[in-house]
């Protein structure tokens, strides 16, 4: 009995131990979104300190930067082309499954209801599923399900999250662009930061967590 209890208790242990770590991951990644944005708001002031002809600048904060200071150094490091297309694999295998499962569901239930309708139901069913996994859960806090698996995540130069039309309009003029002609790839290639031809087209980085 005691065996047993001594037991449960390790594994109350292991759960509070993983749960801590888990919320210690979590605000530091928080505290990095935070660090960026700061850091994005202060090139921005600085950028039309400049353009207004201030010789001595100061940033967004009020911090006295110099004339030429870069204050965009950081630690943050681009995600390689390969994390990239294996994150872009996970997220269309999410979107397959979810597509066949609806379609699956709708012909299994609604049969007579969608009778007429039935040849449209392989559009729908993967328009939604796109919508569900990519845009809807990137706009949230830049991470779709494969960017969470491989961690990484897409912002724009601002340091912001982008909106639900900036992801919606960037996934779909990437893959046009990546499926149809293999262009968005190249600059990827010989870029130091692998950003791809949409991601300059939107003002996008994809960063390592």
């Amino acid at each position: 009995m005691s065996d047993k209890n001594d037991w449960s208790f390790e594994v109350e242990e292991d759960k509070t131990s993983k749960g801590a770590e888990d919320s210690e991951e979590a605000k530091k990644v928080a505290a990095k979104r935070e660090q960026r944005k700061k850091a994005a708001a202060k090139k921005i002031h600085l950028e039309s300190s400049k353009r207004a002809g201030n010789n001595q600048l100061t940033d967004v904060y009020g911090e006295s930067v110099g004339e030429k200071k870069d204050v965009m150094e950081s630690n943050d490091k681009p995600a390689t082309l390969q994390i990239r297309a294996i994150a872009k694999v996970i997220d269309y295998i999410f979107v397959a499954i979810g597509t066949f499962g609806l379609i699956y569901l709708t012909e299994t239930y609604l049969a007579e209801d969608i009778a007429d309708f039935k040849e449209y139901i392989p559009y729908v069913a993967g328009a939604l599923n796109f919508l569900i996994w990519i845009p809807i859960l990137e706009s949230r806090n830049g991470q779709s399900i494969g960017k969470m698996l491989t961690k990484i995540e897409v912002i724009h130069q601002k340091g912001e999250t982008l909106t639900f039309t900036q992801v919606l309009f960037r996934e779909t003029l990437g893959n046009l662009l990546t499926l149809v002609t293999l262009f968005s790839f190249i600059p990827a290639v010989f870029e130091k930061k692998h950003k791809m031809l949409h991601d300059y087209m939107f003002k996008t980085d994809v960063l390592k967590l």
